[in-house]
């Protein structure tokens, strides 16, 4: 699992800095395809190469955009998820929050375990359709505020309704790379596509190493 992290991590910086060189007209593009990059190891707790994104992210100019605060909000809980207390309160500290809107206002209070300012803001969010009731029930940002009992009672009053189950984190996932396996996700790839899957003689030659 190090290892694919360490892959992953490596791939992602250097599809970002390759694309930045060539395509500097869609810099706000490729900085979202950081964020995006970081939160899917988030939801999968693959916290090493999460943290890495994000403090590369955080250490380039980004302008204060949706994409700024995102990535603010996902390096600090990062930090907090592996216990880098003062690494997150640093994060936390940089975050201006008259400058945010209710959306990153309410994931810092989740964050931080502002109850109350977490439901003023969760009623603002909700009227200005911020975040979504699932969401709430999704992103790892919200995980310590679901475990409070009135939770349920709080999205219900904010949005005049509630699931009726928190919804379970993705777990880290192994990838199989057997020969078998990969060409099997190839077929199913194509299939999924044209309707067919490969022939029978397709042939695909891997390395033994």
């Amino acid at each position: 699992m190090d290892s694919w992290e360490s892959i992953y991590l490596a791939g992602v910086l250097l599809v970002h800095r390759v694309a930045k060189n060539q395509t500097p007209h869609q810099i706000e593009l490729l900085d979202n395809f950081l964020n995006n990059s970081s939160f899917s190891n988030i939801q999968n707790r693959q916290f090493m190469s999460a943290v890495n994104i994000l403090e590369y992210a955080n250490s380039i100019h980004i302008e204060q955009t949706r994409i700024f605060w995102s990535i603010k909000i996902n390096l600090a809980q990062t930090y907090k998820w592996q216990g880098e207390i003062e690494k997150f309160q640093t994060i936390i500290d940089e975050i201006d929050l008259s400058a945010a809107n209710a959306k990153f206002q309410l994931c810092v209070a989740a964050l931080t375990s502002d109850k109350d300012t977490f439901v003023t803001k969760l009623k603002e969010v909700s009227v200005n359709n911020l975040v979504t009731v699932s969401e709430l029930y999704e992103w790892p940002v919200f995980s310590e505020m679901r475990e409070n009992p009135e939770f349920n009672k709080w999205v219900e009053e904010a949005y005049g309704c509630a699931l009726s189950k928190l919804q379970t984190l993705l777990q880290p996932k192994l990838l199989d790379l057997s020969p078998k396996s990969t060409i099997n996700m190839i077929s199913e790839y194509y299939k999924d596509r044209s309707g067919e899957g490969l022939s029978e003689n397709f042939n695909i030659t891997l390395g033994s190493s």
